[in-house]
């Protein structure tokens, strides 16, 4: 089992979780990783827009993915697909 500290739940019930997703196939951990991913995603975008209430869908999904992606790669995107940043 790897070793780090989670506050939130205890000793048996986290061995019951990794039982749990040792046995799950390869298609059901994708799905577990996409679903997990979507969720974060509208997590961050949600306090974004919470912050921002007057950015609109595209400058809340800009932000979030400055904050997502290497700097150099946001940069080289922006720039590329929308002229001047």
């Amino acid at each position: 089992m790897p070793v780090f500290k989670i506050f939130d739940t205890d000793m048996y019930s986290l061995k019951i979780q990794f039982d749990i997703f040792k046995n799950l196939s390869m298609s059901q951990k994708l799905l577990q990783t996409f679903e997990l991913s979507d969720n974060l995603q509208k997590i961050s975008t949600s306090g974004i827009q919470k912050h921002h209430p007057n950015y609109n869908q595209k400058q809340i999904i800009k932000l979030f993915l400055k904050r997502v992606l290497d700097k150099k790669l946001h940069h080289k995107i922006y720039q590329n697909s929308h002229g001047k940043q």
